[in-house]
C-alpha cells in the first residue's frame, strides 16, 4: 500500500512538472495579451489578441515583460497612426 501511494505521488509530481505552461493575461490601453513562461529559456513571452497584426513581446522578468507590452502597444499605435489607421 505504501509503495502504491509513493508511486501515485511521484506520478502527480511528474505530471505537474511536465504540464503545459500556465497562461495568464495582461492588459494595456484596452488591448489584452496572453502570456506564457518558458522554463527552458527562462523567458516570459506574450502575444496581443484581437488585432489584425501580430504583436508579440518578451522579457526576462515580470517588470521587463510589462515594459515590453507597453513598448509593443505604443509602437503598434504609432505604426497605425503613421499609416492612417
Amino acid at each position: 500500500m505504501l509503495a502504491a501511494s509513493r508511486t501515485a505521488t511521484e506520478a502527480t509530481a511528474a505530471a505537474r512538472t511536465n504540464s503545459a505552461p500556465a497562461m495568464t493575461a495582461m492588459t494595456y490601453k484596452g488591448y489584452t495579451a496572453t502570456v506564457e513562461y518558458d522554463a527552458d529559456t527562462e523567458i516570459f513571452h506574450g502575444e496581443v489578441a484581437d488585432t489584425r497584426d501580430v504583436i508579440t513581446f518578451q522579457g526576462n522578468s515580470v517588470a521587463e515583460l510589462k515594459q515590453a507590452l507597453v513598448d509593443s502597444i505604443e509602437d503598434y499605435l504609432a505604426f497605425c497612426k503613421k499609416r492612417g489607421g
